[in-house]
């Protein structure tokens, strides 16, 4: 999110901080969660226990930021929960 902040043109000084609330980050378009995977794994699994059953994952650049979030997070999810389908 900073290396996406700061190529958009933002400073370190106007980097938004995530709402510690809800996890979402204000420096998209729309709000969005960051962090290390662990703590994107955290805030899906806040708002799994909302009730929340679906999400849009997206990530820039897409192909080489998608494969990771695929090998990095998906599995953080799908271990904890091999009972979903």
């Amino acid at each position: 999110a900073r290396r996406l902040w700061l190529r958009g043109g933002g400073t370190e000084e106007t980097l938004p901080v995530p709402d510690p609330e809800t996890r979402l980050w204000n420096g998209f378009p729309g709000p969005g969660l960051v962090g290390s995977y662990e703590s994107v794994a955290a805030g899906i699994r806040d708002y799994v226990d909302r009730g929340i059953g679906a999400f849009v994952l997206e990530a820039t650049p897409y192909v080489e930021e998608t494969y990771r979030l695929g090998e990095r997070l998906l599995p953080l999810l799908v271990k904890e929960n091999t009972h979903v389908r």
